[in-house]
């Protein structure tokens, strides 16, 4: 168990001090040293702050992430259950997404929320911090890999104890190859070859502990779309049912 551990937190570390650490934290120190400059005017400034304040986030959950890839490696992360609006977090990660498109410059990328309607009001009962960690880790992955084309998030009830979450994006060519070229990429796997990025790790770890399913699936020319299934109970509020009865009648 020991040895599995460690294998697992070398082979998630190796690629996250290359890219997810290393690389804000030349940005922040880059920006940092032009802002002190006498011959840069305030506006671009003001621009460089944003960079670094952006840099800065990323550095922060990547450190978060690291930390949480470990506590589950080690059995020592627990759940926090509570109900909470799932349209609410979706309106709230809609936000973030958009602004991840114009530091990522992707401003090609078409953004679609895909919320249903009939589950506007509706709570569901989980973990709404790690929901929300699993949804946008694979959203910003895909986001930063999309040029062109729509990138859309969404949720689907399939019962009263289940919610299937989907991420899609239609123009992933590159990407879309490098997953095929795979057999497999369900949940339980744990082949070197299966580890492909840092945030795929800490998701499906985090999926296996909400006892969940993690599946991609390719479709059309350039398509990629995760699909995470998580067994939640959902609860439909006093208020919301009265307003169904009420219009009934009428």
């Amino acid at each position: 168990r020991e040895k599995e551990i460690i294998q697992n937190l070398s082979f998630y570390f190796s690629p996250v001090i290359l890219d997810k650490i290393r690389t804000p934290l030349s940005s922040i120190l880059g920006f940092t040293n032009l802002i002190a400059r006498d011959d840069i005017d305030s506006e671009l400034k003001k621009l460089y702050s944003v960079y670094i304040e952006n840099s800065s986030r990323s550095l922060v959950q990547s450190i978060d992430d690291f930390v949480d890839f470990t506590l589950l490696n080690m059995g020592m992360l627990s759940l926090e259950y509570s109900y909470f609006r799932l349209d609410h977090m979706f309106e709230e990660l809609f936000r973030d997404l958009k602004q991840q498109r114009r530091v990522y410059e992707r401003l090609s990328v078409g953004l679609f929320n895909r919320t249903p309607d009939e589950f506007t009001g509706i709570e569901v009962y989980g973990d709404e911090q790690r929901v929300r960690q699993i949804v946008s880790r694979l959203t910003g992955y895909l986001l930063a890999r999309s040029e062109k084309g729509i990138l859309e998030i969404g949720f689907q009830p399939l019962d009263e104890t289940g919610i299937r979450f989907f991420i899609r994006a239609t123009r992933v060519k590159k990407l879309k190859e490098k997953f095929l070229s795979n057999r497999s990429y369900r949940n339980h796997t744990s082949s070197k070859s299966s580890i492909i990025f840092p945030e795929y790790m800490l998701v499906r770890s985090l999926i296996e502990l909400m006892d969940g399913e993690l599946s991609i699936v390719a479709y059309e020319k350039e398509g990629i779309m995760f699909s995470v299934i998580l067994p939640m109970k959902y609860f439909v509020p006093e208020n919301i049912m009265d307003k169904e009865v009420n219009a009934d009648e009428i």
